[in-house]
């Protein structure tokens, strides 16, 4: 049987992220980056904890990922800000 794919998805406790790890761990071998608290990714996910605001984190965690699985075939991120306030006003 032919290795699966790595496929690595920030945020992938969360409500969206959570959906498709889950929905692409049925053909992908699917790696979630996380913060190391709850709620945690699905059952079926690998998760690595990581602080996405720190390079060394971030570059902890890539390298755990090319360790254990070597090459990653595809990321799926979210935004990790906010959206800006818009800039509109109420006249009172």
């Amino acid at each position: 049987m032919a290795a699966r794919e790595t496929i690595v998805i920030t945020g992938s406790s969360g409500f969206i992220g959570a959906a498709v790890a889950a929905r692409l761990a049925g053909s992908f071998r699917v790696v979630g980056l996380d913060r190391d608290e709850p709620p945690h990714a699905p059952p079926n996910v690998e998760s690595i904890g990581v602080d996405l605001t720190s390079d060394e984190s971030v570059g902890q965690a890539l390298d755990t990922i090319r360790a254990r699985h070597g090459d990653v075939h595809a990321v799926a991120r979210r935004r990790l800000a906010p959206r800006s306030p818009s800039r509109s006003s109420v006249a009172g």
